[in-house]
């Protein structure tokens, strides 16, 4: 059983002090760059604020954290990412700040070469046109772009490969997460919800599958860059979770608070026990591998999901490409395994109805709810702020063309449901 306790913020503001109060989030910029600046490697860091409606462009995000702090029951929030603890989460009471942002950012305007032994394909974070976060104006859909941020950003030193930054950013984010989640402790929350996955008599046992993205192609197994599993970034079969792991932070880095945060996860917490039984979530790092590799593991997701009693799933990707292969032949062996599977995904440009919606395909998919293209229309205004490197290029603060979402590019990012780009009735 986990108590999540949130404390909604609803503007950020700066002050003398760090604190929360009834829905502001007061901070005191000095001391938050200070914590950023205890590490002396980096030689330089900011710490800017910035809330729904005002004109700003963060670019060169690299990982975006809604701060939650244990107050109760084991383990860390975040467990072992950044040296953190390793410890199992999913138990005892959590506070949350609710709705607000942490966008820790990479100054990458001189960015670090990489070290050839680490396999690193670029340096990390990579620059991309298409990847920016509005808080205003049609820019402002992203997971991120309606809530009150805290922009932490951070210059990288000369020499260092990414693997190297990796480690040091994603600590000085961290500590500044942490400290914000401090505020909440000796609080009552304004809002406590209590999850409970004991299984109810009589009904269906369902899961979640989350199919995800691996580095471990270009930067080796032990990489700790991308999106990890308590701390484990690298291709594995399915990590078995329960869901309330997934409100503590088990899977982080890249998109930290899209997990935490999941809707879909978070909707099925919610009517366990009601319409269903959540048995549990399958967090699943792509496998780069060859077709039999990827039956077998796929396999191995039916088999594991028919043992734990699963009936019915729900699985998702945050890939393209030839891993897109990997769950299709996941939805395959559940289905002729017996259960029944929603695939909910992004889909490719349809190119003016020359393209499929997928590149690839099996006859079991039969329910799929589309999340949307990635793209948006723009042009997207000029802004007054641009956060997130030290000297931002004068084109960052100009008019953006719209972004056509296609394989690779996508400005929304939306595998969950966070958002309705792409709602219909019917």
């Amino acid at each position: 059983m986990l108590e999540l306790g949130t404390f909604p913020v609803e503007r950020v503001i700066a002050g003398s002090e760090t604190r929360w109060n009834d829905g502001t989030l007061e901070v005191n910029l000095d001391e938050l760059t200070g914590l950023v600046l205890q590490d002396e490697r980096i030689p330089w860091a900011s710490v800017d604020l910035a809330n729904p409606g005002e004109s700003v462009r963060i670019i060169n995000d690299y990982d975006i954290i809604e701060p939650r702090i244990k107050v109760a029951g084991k383990g860390q929030t975040f467990p072992a990412i950044a040296g953190r603890k390793p410890s199992a989460v999913g138990q005892g009471r959590t506070h949350a700040l609710g709705g607000c942002a942490v966008v820790g950012c990479v100054d990458i305007s001189e960015a670090a070469a990489d070290d050839p032994g680490l396999r690193a394909k670029a340096s990390s974070p990579e620059r991309m046109d298409f990847k920016f976060i509005d808080k205003t104006g049609p820019g402002a859909v992203t997971h991120s772009g309606p809530s009150p941020t805290v922009c932490v950003t951070i210059q990288q030193a000369a020499g260092g490969s990414s693997e190297y930054w990796h480690d040091i950013a994603q600590q000085a984010f961290m500590r500044v997460s942490d400290r914000l989640a401090e505020t909440t402790i000796g609080l009552n929350p304004p809002e406590l919800e209590v999850f409970d996955t004991t299984p109810k008599p009589g009904l269906p046992g369902v899961i979640a599958i989350w199919h995800m993205s691996s580095l471990e192609l270009y930067r080796g197994p032990y990489t700790k860059v991308g999106t990890a599993v308590y701390g484990i970034t690298r291709a594995a079969p399915p990590w078995v979770l329960d869901p309330l792991e997934l409100l503590d932070g088990a899977v982080a880095q890249v998109r930290s608070r899209v997990y935490t945060n999941n809707p879909l996860n978070l909707e099925m917490l919610r009517r366990h026990g009601k319409d269903w039984n959540y048995l549990a979530c399958f967090a699943y790092p792509t496998n780069w591998s060859m077709e039999e590799e990827k039956a077998a593991v796929s396999g191995r997701v039916a088999r594991t999901a028919k043992m734990l009693g699963a009936e019915g799933a729900v699985i998702t990707t945050d890939v393209r490409g030839q891993r897109m292969v990997e769950t299709m032949l996941t939805i395959q062996a559940c289905e002729q395994a017996g259960i029944k599977i929603i695939f909910m995904s992004e889909e490719e440009d349809p190119e003016g109805g020359k393209a499929p919606p997928f590149l690839t395909f099996v006859p079991e998919a039969v329910a799929v709810v589309s999340t949307g293209t990635g793209g948006w229309d723009g042009p997207f205004p000029p802004v007054e702020r641009v956060l997130g490197a030290r000297e931002p290029e004068k084109r960052w603060f100009g008019e953006r063309p719209a972004v056509h979402g296609r394989y690779a590019v996508s400005h929304v990012s939306d595998h969950y449901g966070h958002g309705k780009q792409s709602y219909a009735d019917f």
